[in-house]
């Protein structure tokens, strides 16, 4: 079983919403710590709080769910979440790599461009190798692009027309 709690500043109002697998007096001796860095801990600090149980949950695998709902609907402290979902950090780590790709994109060109130059002959004779085997696939392929692309173009002539 656990417990949502929250944790509210007598003299400013400030709020922290956590929860605790074990009791709360145990969870307050942690946030108590002088080395804690969890966002309550300057109300902690002014020792002038209150603290209420929000919720207690029955079940652990949806303890943080619940406190990251009751964080989202509260105006409090917390700077970090209690949950993320695997949809919300799957479009984080997308968002990351987009902004990483822009970011690094100059620096990714230059370390292709330093690595064809120092590895020409082995590249150059890989290159060789695949085309020597796959001639007919590339052959091929070649010619339905060119179809592709020349149907293409008919049709759009006949559209401008």
């Amino acid at each position: 079983m656990g417990i949502i709690y929250i944790i509210i500043c007598n003299e400013t109002g400030e709020r922290y919403v956590g929860s605790t697998k074990t009791t709360i007096s145990k969870r307050m001796k942690t946030h108590r710590k002088q080395n804690d860095t969890c966002s309550c801990h300057q109300i902690i600090l002014r020792n002038n709080y209150r603290i209420e149980v929000l919720e207690e949950v029955d079940n652990n695998d949806i303890l943080r769910i619940r406190e990251q709902e009751w964080i989202d609907k509260t105006e409090c402290v917390n700077k970090v979440n209690a949950y993320v979902s695997n949809e919300d950090l799957k479009q984080k780590l997308q968002k990351y790599n987009k902004e990483y790709e822009l970011i690094n994109k100059e620096k990714r060109k230059e370390q292709k461009r330093i690595y064809y130059l120092e590895n020409k002959d082995q590249i150059d004779k890989k290159n060789k190798e695949f085309y020597e085997k796959n001639r007919e696939a590339i052959a091929i392929q070649r010619k339905t692009k060119q179809k592709v692309k020349h149907i293409n173009n008919i049709s759009i002539g006949a559209v401008n027309t």
